[in-house]
């Protein structure tokens, strides 16, 4: 009978501890936060604090938006690229649209699938699905189709040089380099191969960007680690720049800048999704402008995360894809000042 007590006290012990340890399960369970909807320095109190964060320097946006916007009819315009005569092609709904530089449409092909990336170069037009890629010609037809990747496979990106198409994969977290003529694969050493050209990314949530510069150099984005890389033709890294945070000269959220694009004299458009912004940076990564702040976008729909897809123009207008409006939002350098102080409009 003496040993009743310490009997008892250890069971309360044990169950004290279980009970704690289901607390902290419970309590990460509810703080992950996959898709970055909270972001690097806001509380539980998201929507609240996200406004405090909208607020900026307004002597840094230095672009203003032409209206009216270019309206896309399709239900979900998810790609976007500028061909080589200047006119814009959008896709998405197992289609691609073409617009006019006025903003109308001329030409629309449908597809048996859903385009989540496009490029353009020499009037061929490379539309990548989930694990695809085609080849259209200048009217919009299939002309080919590579060999597709694997069913993880996410491609939400791609880039055309001269020898390559370059072609980021978010599902497997790499970029894949395609020969233009063959459409085979290619590895580090130049010979065909199935492998990831580039790996190692950090990409938390399901998007990936690339792009290529004048010089032919190949930006890539790091998005959990909130970096731009700046690559030479064998994937090596030459320059790398981007920090976390909330502040307007760095990169907020678990998983940005999201998209990127390069101007004509080689500055770094970037696109940070949930505190949606877009902005300017130099090749070394000072920050140079603010081309659109948090207020100038509307809320995505509950539980769509579709990052806007952004491009520059043969004029160095910046062309966004704007999945939430339907249409794309051009932005082009201004002139006159705006005000120094307070919060965009």
């Amino acid at each position: 009978m003496t040993g009743q007590p310490k009997n008892t006290t250890k069971n309360l012990l044990i169950s004290l501890t279980v009970l704690v340890a289901v607390a902290v399960a419970v309590w990460a369970a509810l703080s992950i936060d996959p898709m970055g909807r909270r972001g690097a320095g806001t509380g539980r109190d998201f929507d609240k604090e996200l406004q405090k964060l909208k607020k900026f320097d307004l002597s840094l946006l230095k672009w203003s938006e032409s209206l009216p916007a270019m309206p896309v009819s399709m239900d979900s315009p998810v790609a976007l690229t500028v061909l080589d005569d200047g006119n814009i092609c959008v896709g998405g709904d197992k289609a691609v649209v073409i617009l006019s530089v006025d903003g109308k449409e001329i030409g629309r092909v449908d597809l048996p699938f859903a385009p989540q990336a496009l490029a353009a170069a020499d009037k061929k037009t490379y539309a990548a699905s989930r694990n695809i890629i085609a080849v259209l010609d200048s009217d919009g037809h299939e002309q080919a189709r590579w060999a597709p990747l694997d069913d993880v496979a996410h491609i939400t990106s791609l880039a055309v040089s001269d020898e390559y198409v370059y072609a980021a994969d978010a599902g497997n977290r790499v970029v894949m380099r395609y020969d233009r003529k063959t459409g085979k694969r290619t590895y580090k050493n130049g010979l065909a191969d199935s492998g990831a050209f580039l790996s190692g990314f950090n990409a938390p949530s399901p998007h990936m960007d690339v792009a290529l510069s004048s010089a032919g150099d190949l930006l890539t984005v790091d998005p959990g680690r909130s970096r731009v890389q700046f690559r030479d033709v064998y994937g090596d890294v030459l320059t790398s720049w981007g920090t976390q945070g909330s502040e307007i000269t760095k990169f907020h959220g678990c998983c940005n800048p999201a998209g990127i694009a390069i101007l004509a004299d080689g500055s770094i458009v970037t696109y940070e999704k949930v505190l949606q912004r877009v902005k300017v940076y130099t090749p070394k990564g000072k920050l140079v402008s603010v081309v659109a702040g948090p207020n100038e976008f509307s809320d995505h729909p509950k539980n769509t995360h579709v990052v806007p897809d952004i491009a520059v123009d043969r004029h160095d207008r910046i062309l966004l894809l704007d999945p939430v409006r339907k249409a794309v939002r051009i932005f082009k350098r201004k002139v006159a000042p705006r005000p120094t102080t307070g919060a965009s409009r």
